[in-house]
């Protein structure tokens, strides 16, 4: 409730919260001049409360302008007439902001911050707020839009040192960029034209961008937020903020590499500035790998495709792509060595059967080109060697000059690069086949000890790994205690456990031998993939779309299918798998992918039926009451004479 008019000394009042900011110097002293023309006193009161904090004080809700002119003008005992209401802070910054925004010229931030105010007070009524402030919502849109220039613009705009259209045009930038381009209109007297000319320069357009604009709609940054609110704007249809747009742009890059690396093991984005030059993968034409090369570089961890980053090509994918130069270029030298080499052969054919009256189109038949069909297709070794059956009819002069014919040239062998998910899991299946075997092969068994002992490569043995077969075999838990604690543990042992508890020594160092190691032990045991692994959806879900077809060619999978294996390739992932595993009619026994099988390596061996003759000689002996232990140290024994009598034959032979 407003009181009488009263007078307060001007001492007595101080500046309540005030949205107005800058008092202009020339409209002050023009203020000046219209109270000492009225008489020395301001045509209205100013509207003061107590003030909250200080007794005795009173703080100004508006007309802090008359209060300063008349402090300038008159002294701090100068008596100012007031309206004394008590009102509370929302109360105060309301009214404070209504009267202003109908006084003299505040500046549009001003207006923003007071608009903003009342705003709160009003608790987010826009309607009421533009009501109150004598706006339409469109205005009341438009000053709030200028909250988003950052302190410095907002300041220069208030003190006049930038114009309206500036401050529009700045309000859609980034903070960052709003103070390096308001330095520039400062320093270079930069017009509001220019200014759109040159902000349009940066801007993104909306219409190229890859990922959803649908987001852009309440975006501050957007121009056409602008381009319908201000009168400076650069245009509908732009994004202000290009560091957002790229990470935006970016992100959606990221999804769809995603969705691609179900495909291909490598995807890779390409940007601006990368140097990067596909290399494609293609069986024919000048850079062909050949058909059964390229079918296996689709398994290869280097096989993928690019996803544009670069402007003018957004989103863009290019696939079948090798990335490791070296291995594509003597893949291509490879294809045309083999191509060289069936034309050789070809030819040779071909002059022998006119000399001999034979017709040269072969099995290749009309309009196939046999050059290249020989250094495609596996030469079969089997199939070109095998004497014409006794039914044939060719008479014997016809097959000896069919004998001389040159064989087609064997197609080069086919290799890929193996991912980085099939080399861990290879390695983890490798260790625990060598360990399986270890357990169940007495005599290799031994001798490994034995040689990880002698090669002071007992470091290999996995402690952890032979505490946990210990513990399973014995049923106890036992180790990571004192050596006195385990002696005394490992006493306690039933005799019964430990032969399994000394072969699991050897067994465990599967564990710890570094991969050269462990390919060694997979030769010395003659580990046979066929028996251990098994094709499932364990292992085919490791590998790619593109992975999965090469393994599917390699395993005749593919052949099969038949026109089947096109429409579960262009299906979904967990659907194509299920598809290659439930082929009908197709024996999936023994089936082991290149990937999963080591590399032979040659070793020497002692004779491995010495043994077994000893020990066949020893049981033929009725008399023997040794036991099979004794008959075993026996057996040994004649090996090792035998092994002994090997060398001596052989330093002779030497000498």
């Amino acid at each position: 409730m407003l009181s009488q008019p009263i007078t307060l000394k001007h001492r007595q009042i101080t500046p309540g919260p005030n949205p107005r900011e800058h008092f202009d110097e020339a409209e002050m002293q023009e203020l000046k001049k219209g109270i000492e023309a009225a008489g020395g006193e301001p045509l209205e009161p100013l509207m003061v409360r107590s003030h909250p904090e200080q007794e005795g004080m009173f703080q100004i809700i508006f007309g802090e302008r008359r209060w300063r002119a008349c402090g300038d003008l008159y002294g701090p005992d100068y008596e100012m007439l007031v309206l004394l209401r008590e009102a509370s802070d929302a109360e105060v910054a309301a009214l404070a902001t209504i009267e202003n925004h109908h006084r003299a010229n505040p500046s549009e931030v001003e207006h923003a911050q007071a608009a903003e105010k009342l705003l709160r007070f009003n608790k987010g009524d826009k309607q009421e707020t533009a009501l109150q402030m004598g706006m339409s919502p469109e205005t009341l849109e438009r000053r709030l839009l200028l909250l988003h220039c950052i302190p410095s613009v907002r300041q220069a705009l208030t003190k006049r040192g930038i114009k309206l259209g500036h401050a529009e045009l700045l309000a859609g930038l980034p903070p960052d960029r709003q103070e390096k381009v308001l330095t520039g209109i400062l320093v270079h007297k930069v017009s509001v034209e220019l200014l759109k000319s040159q902000l349009g320069q940066f801007a993104r357009r909306l219409a190229d961008a890859i990922f959803d604009t649908a987001q852009c709609s309440g975006c501050p940054h957007n121009s056409a937020r602008q381009a319908a609110l201000f009168d400076e704007s650069i245009g509908d249809g732009f994004c202000q903020h290009p560091t957002h747009y790229e990470e935006l742009t970016l992100a959606e890059l990221e999804k769809r590499a995603g969705v691609l690396r179900e495909q291909y093991p490598v995807v890779r984005i390409v940007k601006a500035g990368d140097g990067f030059e596909p290399l494609e993968v293609t069986a024919e034409g000048a850079v062909g790998v050949g058909d059964a090369q390229y079918g296996a570089c689709k398994g290869c961890a280097s096989f993928g495709c690019s996803i544009s980053g670069v402007a003018g090509s957004l989103g863009k994918v290019q696939e079948s792509l090798c990335f490791d130069a070296g291995c594509h270029t003597g893949k291509v030298a490879a294809n045309r060595q083999a191509l060289r080499e069936a034309a050789r052969a070809s030819e040779t054919s071909a002059a022998g059967g006119a000399q001999s009256g034979q017709p040269t189109a072969g099995k290749h038949g009309k309009g196939t080109n046999p050059a290249r069909q020989s250094a495609q297709e596996p030469h079969d070794s089997a199939t070109s060697s095998a004497a014409p059956s006794a039914d044939s009819g060719d008479p014997a002069g016809t097959q000896a000059r069919a004998s001389t014919a040159p064989a087609p040239a064997p197609a080069p062998a086919t290799s890929a690069q193996v991912s980085g998910r099939i080399q861990q899991f290879r390695e983890e299946k490798w260790r625990a086949w060598v360990a399986n075997r270890l357990m169940a092969a007495d005599r290799e068994n031994a001798r490994v000890l034995a040689a990880l002992a002698l090669a002071s490569n007992t470091g290999a043995i996995n402690t952890g790994r032979y505490t946990e077969a210990v513990n399973k075999i014995t049923r106890a838990k036992l180790g990571n205690t004192t050596l006195k604690a385990t002696l005394e543990q490992c006493d306690a042992l039933n005799d019964s456990d430990m032969h399994s508890v000394l072969k699991a020594v050897a067994a465990s160092a599967a564990y710890g031998v570094d991969e050269g190691g462990l390919e060694l032990l997979l030769n010395y045991l003659k580990v046979d993939e066929a028996q251990h692994f098994k094709l499932d959806a364990t292992y085919l879900e490791l590998l790619t779309m593109s992975e999965l077809e090469s393994l599917a060619e390699e395993l005749k999978i593919k052949k099969a299918m038949g026109s089947e294996f096109k429409k579960a390739r262009a299906g979904k992932k967990p659907d194509f798998i299920a598809a290659l595993l439930k082929v009908k009619g197709f024996d999936y026994t023994g089936l082991v992918p290149k990937a999963m099988k080591y590399n032979r390596r040659s070793l020497k061996r002692a004779k491995d039926n010495t043994a077994a003759k000893a020990r066949s000689a020893s049981s033929s002996q009725p008399d023997d009451t040794r036991g099979p232990a004794a008959a075993d140290a026996a057996a040994e024994a004649a090996t090792n004479s035998a092994g002994e009598q090997v060398e001596t034959a052989a330093a002779a032979e030497a000498a």
